[in-house]
């Protein structure tokens, strides 16, 4: 299934779309759209990745040094 998203662009920023989907070499402004949406989305999900593989290590070094455990 298909949905259609709307947007208004300024000309300056058209020129910009369109020069940057001609040197990626697509000649539809929509597919550039959805590329970068999608590229987008798995920048986010590898940073998320990155940061929870970081706060596990950070988690499993505190508890290896009684970071935040009571003091006998």
């Amino acid at each position: 299934m298909s949905q259609q998203v709307n947007i208004n662009l300024d000309d300056e920023t058209a020129v910009i779309l369109d020069q940057m989907a001609q040197e990626d070499a697509y000649d539809n402004r929509s597919a550039w759209i959805r590329r970068l949406i999608r590229l987008e989305h798995k920048r986010r999900e590898d940073l998320r990745f990155e940061l929870t593989q970081k706060g596990q290590m950070q988690l499993k070094l505190e508890q290896e040094k009684g970071v935040g455990q009571p003091q006998v």
